[in-house]
């Protein structure tokens, strides 16, 4: 049986549980709820305020833009794994659903709706691969740009010219539509598909909380041998 490294909720805390039965036997959805509030929307209300001021402070003292790539990060990471909670499973379409149902529709933005699968692919998949958003070629040959800007207005916005578009992205903004959305995900843990959406959190959730073994990593042959005698010099 696997253990799981998961939530306790009598505790408010993590710890290692013997077995995925035993960490699914102790969670209630009042606990899930309060995981989400108090660990997952905490986080991002804990860090990412003190991280946009500061950042903003230092592109104005040294007039040179700093912690664009930092914040988008910062606020892209968790969509992923609020896809995996909100559908079950780790994937890029989950979290894309995720932006597209909480952001796009609950809360009237359109633009996630049109935007949400781009913006997901260009920023979060460019910057966490290869440490720059990618540059997207559209079937009529028209190159999607991107843009990153401390002006919230200016959030999903675009500039074109002949050749190219550029999409711009707030991180401040994202990060407050975010917020919203986990709040509004919370909700419906109290509405007609509760038990629906309590089968996929844990499902979810153990895509990240299940203790691995080096053998059922996603390796190479030698990688998985490179890690084995990582973990022997501890």
């Amino acid at each position: 049986m696997a253990q799981v490294y998961g939530y306790d909720e009598q505790d408010n805390d993590l710890r290692l549980f013997p077995s995925e039965a035993d960490w699914e036997r102790q969670l209630t959805v009042s606990g899930i709820k309060r995981y989400l509030t108090g660990h997952l929307r905490n986080q991002l209300v804990r860090e990412l305020p003190v991280a946009i001021e500061a950042f903003k402070k230092a592109s104005a003292e040294t007039r040179v833009g700093t912690g664009f790539w930092g914040l988008v990060r910062m606020v892209l990471a968790p969509v992923s794994f609020l896809g995996a909670l909100y559908r079950g499973n780790d994937s890029t379409d989950n979290a894309i659903e995720f932006l597209e149902e909480y952001v796009g529709r609950r809360q009237s933005r359109p633009a996630y709706l049109d935007l949400s699968a781009l913006l997901f692919v260009m920023f979060r998949h460019g910057l966490i691969h290869t440490s720059m958003p990618k540059v997207v070629e559209r079937d009529d040959g028209r190159i999607i740009g991107w843009g990153v800007t401390f002006n919230p207005a200016d959030h999903l916005t675009k500039k074109s010219d002949t050749n190219s578009i550029t999409l711009f992205l707030s991180p401040e903004q994202l990060y407050h539509d975010l917020v919203q959305a986990i709040d509004s995900y919370v909700r419906d843990f109290d509405g007609p598909v509760q038990a629906q959406l309590v089968a996929a959190f844990k499902r979810g959730y153990l895509t990240m909380g299940t203790i691995n073994r080096v053998s059922g990593l996603p390796l190479s042959t030698s990688a998985r041998l490179r890690v084995t005698r990582s973990l022997n010099t501890l």
